[in-house]
């Protein structure tokens, strides 16, 4: 019979104290395994990738200020409600914290952030997710110390908390803040149920957290910029 411990949903912050007393957890069926304990991924970050995201950040918040009276106007026009929401997510250690985006869709309380309600995306909503300009207020999260411009794709608390129990080794994706870019765009883990790309999605973020480098941020910069025009057409 198994014990009541290997049927208990563990949070990522229980995992790491468990990973620091050697106590067993459930373990991985088709999860990547980097051989590495999770004190020993923190703090990999170097001075020039956080200056980097820093001063980023500062731009980002600019433009924000710039936007912000056009792109409130527009939501307003649209649907009644807040102009920006916030979203319950996994940080640094598996603390949850609150991040901030612009409202895409009709407004309703009991559905905002919950993944498992149906959500109704009114038009200009759709251009900002096609944009990506519904993120832009996360750049707060950033100056704020909760977020990074690039590293393992910020995404809600209940959707880390399902992963991190199918997989012993996802809770060592938080030994780094989570990312306004995510170093696994392409693998789209927030659409799907396939435990198959949420590995191959894992395996690229452990990899990126092993050694973050400014090329390599970068690299997945000019990467996520160069597919937006892509992605802004396909959704129009």
């Amino acid at each position: 019979m198994a014990s009541e411990s290997e049927n208990r949903i563990l949070s990522v912050e229980e995992k790491i104290i468990l990973e620091k007393q050697y106590v067993g957890y459930p373990k991985e069926i088709v999860g990547p395994s980097i051989g590495l304990f999770f004190h020993e991924l923190t703090d990999k970050d170097t001075l020039s990738t956080r200056i980097f995201s820093k001063v980023a950040a500062g731009f980002l918040f600019a433009l924000l200020v710039l936007l912000y009276p056009f792109v409130a106007l527009a939501i307003k026009l649209s649907s009644r409600g807040p102009v920006i929401i916030r979203q319950t997510c996994t940080g640094f250690r598996g603390h949850p914290f609150r991040r901030y985006l612009f409202r895409t869709t009709k407004y309703n309380p009991e559905s905002v952030g919950n993944l498992e309600k149906p959500e109704q995306t009114f038009f200009i909503g759709r251009v900002l997710r096609a944009t990506r300009l519904n993120e832009l207020p996360s750049v707060i999260n950033i100056l704020k110390n909760e977020m990074r411009l690039i590293g393992p794709k910020t995404r809600p608390y209940s959707l880390d908390t399902h992963w991190n129990n199918q997989f012993s080794e996802y809770y060592k994706r938080f030994a780094t803040d989570p990312g306004l870019i995510g170093v696994s765009r392409k693998y789209r883990v927030e659409h799907t149920e396939d435990v198959h790309i949420v590995k191959y999605a894992l395996r690229t973020e452990l990899k990126y957290i092993l050694q973050p480098t400014l090329p390599k941020d970068l690299k997945i910069l000019v990467r996520a910029l160069s597919t937006l025009p892509r992605r802004s057409a396909r959704k129009a």
